[in-house]
């Protein structure tokens, strides 16, 4: 049977798309019951193998689209076309950005969305930068990540079983979270993000 693609659709990547969807529900759902003990063996190590992958992977193609969203306006210097691209990013990640506040308000301190709204944001800002800008911003978030463990405390502000972070609704809290220690904090998911901005740009 042949499938029918919708025009201007990459079917790779919505196939990617659903893959990273699924593992995040797949570990998401691990989280919300805390089935840490109990389950077969082999069960548990396949929902391991999509921690941290599905989200990130999720991270990289929104970056990817986002590139792909801005390509013809980029490749036409069209300036009112790429501030349309722009206030759509922001609109979006306004939305976003609710949803997950949204989200936390409800308990769910695993929650990706208000992370997302960042880095849509941001990348509206980033849109007529080159690639070697991109991938060199990338580069600098992976290393100050890894100066950040060494000389930072990862754990600090998390409950013991790393379900609630004290202090979250003040100003320094919800930034620190956001920024450093929270489930996908800028530093490094920013990085995934870029990287899926810089891997939008190639003709593969």
């Amino acid at each position: 049977m042949q499938v029918k693609v919708p025009y201007g659709r990459i079917i790779g990547l919505d196939l990617a798309r659903a893959m990273a969807i699924i593992g995040m529900m797949i570990v998401n759902y691990k989280l919300a019951m805390e089935a840490q003990n109990g389950e077969p063996q082999w069960l548990r190590f396949a929902t391991e193998l999509f921690e941290g992958r599905a989200s990130a992977l999720f991270v990289i193609l929104a970056g990817v689209g986002v590139s792909l969203m801005a390509a013809r306006a980029r490749a036409s210097g069209e300036v009112k076309q790429l501030k349309a691209i722009r206030s759509t990013l922001f609109r979006r990640a306004a939305f976003l950005f609710l949803a997950g506040i949204g989200l936390l308000v409800m308990g769910w301190s695993a929650d990706i969305l208000h992370y997302y709204a960042l880095f849509i944001a941001l990348s509206a800002l980033l849109l007529r930068l080159s690639d070697k800008t991109i991938f060199t911003w990338m580069i600098l978030i992976l290393i100050t990540t890894e100066i950040q463990l060494i000389y930072l405390d990862y754990s600090y502000g998390w409950s013991e079983n790393y379900h609630e972070y004290v202090g979250l609704w003040t100003w320094s809290g919800f930034v620190r979270n956001l920024l450093f220690n929270g489930f996908h904090p800028f530093f490094p998911w920013f990085g995934f993000f870029l990287l899926g901005l810089w891997i939008g740009r190639k003709d593969w």
